[in-house]
């Protein structure tokens, strides 16, 4: 097999190209474009990667939940204020995808295939499992761990998907770190 070299690649190409050059001109700017284009395009798939990484860290979701997170806020983000899967047991994660015709009051679109496990992951491995003995909570007011986290907070109405963000100004994004003043 033989090995080119870079600049007998760029001659090679150049003087393909020549055909569509003028008679008599040249285009030194052709083989430093093309050297321009070979030098992005490993650099952009770099950069793509250290901001996949970077978002990994940001969002506190590691690379491999990703791809689960993004299908949850597709499917339950457009409707209503994700919750985050820890809010919820396991248990409730598994009933509301296994049959997502009794969501509450609507009837979703079932998860199939990737889509379905990739989720699925995401969920059962960033949710908690129910205590020997304790109901599964039907809404967000009744989790052990939202209770947690709120352990003073005093509501002005009950607690729901929708009144998230009353305090939570980032919740449409799962960002409930920061807080409304």
């Amino acid at each position: 097999m033989k090995r080119f070299k870079l600049g007998s690649l760029l001659l090679g190409i150049n003087q393909r190209l020549s055909c569509l050059r003028a008679p008599g001109t040249a285009a030194p700017w052709l083989g430093g474009l093309l050297l321009l284009c070979l030098w992005i395009v490993p650099l952009g798939g770099g950069m793509a990667a250290v901001l996949a990484q970077s978002r990994a860290i940001a969002s506190g979701v590691p690379e491999r939940y990703q791809l689960g997170q993004e299908f949850y806020l597709k499917n339950c983000a457009s409707c209503h204020t994700p919750i985050p899967p820890e809010v919820l047991p396991t248990e409730t994660w598994k009933e509301l995808l296994e049959n997502p015709q009794k969501h509450f009051t609507t009837s979703l679109k079932p998860f199939f295939g990737p889509e379905l496990v990739a989720t699925w992951t995401y969920v059962r491995d960033f949710s908690r499992s129910l205590l020997p003995n304790e109901p599964s909570p039907v809404n967000v007011a009744q989790s052990r761990y939202f209770k947690a986290l709120h352990p003073k907070v005093n509501f002005p109405e009950p607690p729901s998907h929708r009144t998230c963000l009353s305090c939570h100004p980032g919740a449409r994004e799962l960002d409930y770190r920061k807080l409304s003043s």
